[in-house]
């Protein structure tokens, strides 16, 4: 049982298995409590505004995926 572990938690730690650095806008942190052999904390470059956009795709992929999901029955 780790005490005062968030959700947030979760990807940080992922990351740190993997041997990559933790983004600066990540909220959670690594549970090295949790770990076997935790290593140093790694953490890369980034701001909050550096975030990628929340539609990676051009307007034209965009639009396609809005007629597939309203032909799917979704409303947007």
């Amino acid at each position: 049982r780790l005490e005062g572990a968030q959700i947030t938690d979760v990807a940080p730690t992922v990351l740190h298995l993997l041997g990559l650095p933790q983004p600066a806008h990540f909220e959670g942190r690594v549970l090295v409590e949790a770990l076997a052999a935790g290593g140093p904390v790694q953490r890369g470059p980034g701001k909050p505004d550096e975030v990628p956009p929340p539609n990676p795709y051009r307007a034209d992929q965009a639009a396609a995926v809005a007629r597939r999901l309203q032909g799917l029955g979704y409303q947007g």
